[in-house]
């Protein structure tokens, strides 16, 4: 098995099973996404894809495609060229607010996989509740909620999203 990654072009791992085809993983991030880990175990004829990503900003999540050809029947060059089909797909776990730091509001973006009871809570240094913004079942896709601190002191504060399968707390700077 082969392992490929190309940091300098598209953001795509790919592990060339010999024979059964290329497996290849597309990172749909808009900024970067930290991979520590990328492994390829093939189980009673199965590919079990495992990574890891301890840091994810504004991941929707990862395609898996499958390339009709083995890599090792062609220039790993040109690979760009073969014809891919998508196979799977994978939440990501990435939100942000913009801006941050910011004065007197600001937007939290998320996004959805699959429709899900979310919750968007937040609170100060202490660990206080602040406000909570979203307290709902929310539709699939791409997501923005306004945040006004108009009424808050200047400060550190986070923000924690949930879902069914998910929670994350991000940290926010209000500048007065």
């Amino acid at each position: 098995m082969e392992i490929f990654y190309n940091p300098g072009g598209t953001d795509k791992l790919q592990a060339d099973t010999y024979g059964r085809g290329l497996w290849e993983i597309e990172i749909l991030a808009p900024l970067p996404v930290e991979q520590t880990s990328f492994t390829v175990k093939n189980i009673k004829n199965k590919i079990l894809l495992n990574w890891h990503a301890p840091n994810e900003v504004n991941n929707y999540g990862f395609e898996i495609k499958r390339a009709s050809t083995p890599l090792s029947t062609i220039n790993p060059s040109r690979a760009e060229s073969r014809e891919w089909k998508k196979i799977g797909f994978v939440e990501g776990h990435g939100n942000s607010n913009s801006p941050n730091p910011f004065n007197p509001t600001t937007t939290i973006h998320f996004d959805l996989a699959e429709e899900s009871n979310v919750s968007l809570t937040i609170y100060n240094v202490i660990g206080e509740v602040v406000k909570k913004l979203v307290d709902q079942k929310m539709t699939a896709g791409k997501h923005k909620v306004s945040f006004d601190a108009s009424q808050l002191s200047s400060g550190i504060y986070f923000y924690q999203l949930n879902t069914s399968n998910f929670a994350d707390v991000k940290k926010m700077m209000v500048v007065k």
